[in-house]
């Protein structure tokens, strides 16, 4: 039988959802409460209010709504004409090459991308990395039609932000609309000591990063811009190439600090959850997100720092192995032990940032990680691009 909660206003809620996880248990009297009424009036737009429950699924509180295929719906009792509607968003996956090319390898490698059903490709900002973002995603962009192309993620601390929101406003440009920035704050002290750059404490740097967020948001609304920060002066600054009057493109900023995830909460389109951070400079890795359990409170953080915008974040997570086997424990255990006893065998299957089995069952862990974290945009690196292939093929159009 479905469970009920009573919300302040007498609005009582029965969820038709036998299979919610027990996050979303925890958290419908807070959301109900939350709401007050049916419909309160000062979170109403065109009769419709979004809501998230916990960190599985948003709800959407429709004025005489019967829902459509992609909800699983329920009524509040005593709110008539009032449909609670569960909103899932649809899967999206990207691909991070690391491998050197011709521009013709280069083209056609994204070619195949596209044709494999991913969204987008994604160009890392490591120094040491093989080719460097803009001309390299340019180029992918030419050569396909679809494909989404974008950073994953750009190093702010190696370019101002508005040379920055030029670069990205010119291939936005150029690709029809299909480019995402993805942004980040630096990690790696050697690639700063080598190129010469101030490696600074990792307050200051998300420090600058928001600013340079500011900047470039400022920037792409098509106003003029004058930004007096710590970090960055501008001064009756406009962009060129001017936005188009369209909605801008999407802003991923992608970490697991504790400060840059609730900056990204606040000012990005796209989170991206990695897991682990890097200590000492990037000498030493720390995992202890990289669990279902770990990756809780990261959740937890973003979606307070969000507020009532949480619902319109899209979540994403950048997968680390994907191995394509019947004996899914074993390739589980293989992993624990890699990772020095940092991972048990258990934590290793449940990890969002690992996928293991056959592909009905990695089909089926996706699903499962999008129903529990809400996170629905998955990004392999080029060794899983045609090994998870026939996953993306399965769950194409869900």
């Amino acid at each position: 039988m479905p469970s009920q909660a009573r919300a302040k206003g007498g609005c009582k809620a029965a969820w038709v959802i036998p299979d919610a996880p027990r996050s979303f248990t925890m958290h419908r009297p807070v959301v109900l409460a939350r709401l007050g009424t049916c419909a309160p009036k000062k979170d109403a737009r065109d009769d419709q209010v979004t809501v998230r429950l916990g960190v599985t699924a948003s709800l959407e509180l429709v004025s005489g709504s019967s829902g459509d295929a992609r909800g699983r719906q329920t009524t509040a009792s005593g709110c008539p004409g009032v449909t609670l509607r569960r909103v899932t968003r649809p899967f999206r996956f990207g691909v991070v090459p690391r491998a050197m090319r011709s521009g013709n390898e280069w083209g056609a490698a994204a070619q195949r991308v596209e044709e494999l059903g991913y969204s987008t490709l994604l160009v890392p900002d490591h120094l040491t990395a093989p080719l460097s973002p803009w001309t390299s995603l340019s180029w992918a962009a030419s050569a396909t039609q679809r494909l989404r192309v974008g950073t994953h993620v750009l190093n702010n601390d190696f370019r101002h932000p508005v040379l920055v929101a030029r670069e990205a406003a010119t291939l936005d440009r150029l690709s029809g609309g299909r480019f995402e920035l993805g942004l980040g704050a630096g990690h790696i002290r050697s690639e700063y000591e080598q190129a010469g750059f101030a490696y600074d404490l990792a307050a200051d740097r998300v420090e600058r990063l928001t600013e340079s967020v500011k900047v470039i948001k400022a920037l792409l609304s098509g106003e003029e811009v004058t930004f007096e920060g710590r970090h960055y002066t501008v001064r009756g600054q406009r962009l060129h190439p001017e936005p188009q009057g369209r909605d801008r493109f999407p802003i991923l900023i992608g970490g697991n600090g504790n400060r840059l995830l609730a900056m990204a909460a606040r000012e990005a389109d796209i989170v991206a959850f990695t897991g682990f951070s890097h200590r000492g400079g990037g000498a030493e890795v720390e995992l202890s997100a990289f669990t279902a359990q770990g990756l809780g409170p990261k959740l937890a953080l973003v979606r307070e720092c969000a507020g009532k915008r949480f619902a319109d974040l899209e979540l994403s997570a950048l997968v680390q192995r994907v191995v394509v086997t019947s004996d899914r424990r074993a390739a589980a255990h293989k992993e624990a032990e890699e990772a020095g006893g940092a991972l048990t065998t258990d934590e290793a299957l449940q990890s969002p940032f690992l996928l293991f089995g056959t592909e009905e069952e990695i089909a089926q862990d996706l699903l499962d990680r999008r129903e529990r974290f809400g996170i629905s945009y998955f990004t392999v690196f080029e060794s899983a691009m045609e090994p998870l292939a026939p996953v993306i093929r399965k769950l194409a159009g869900r």
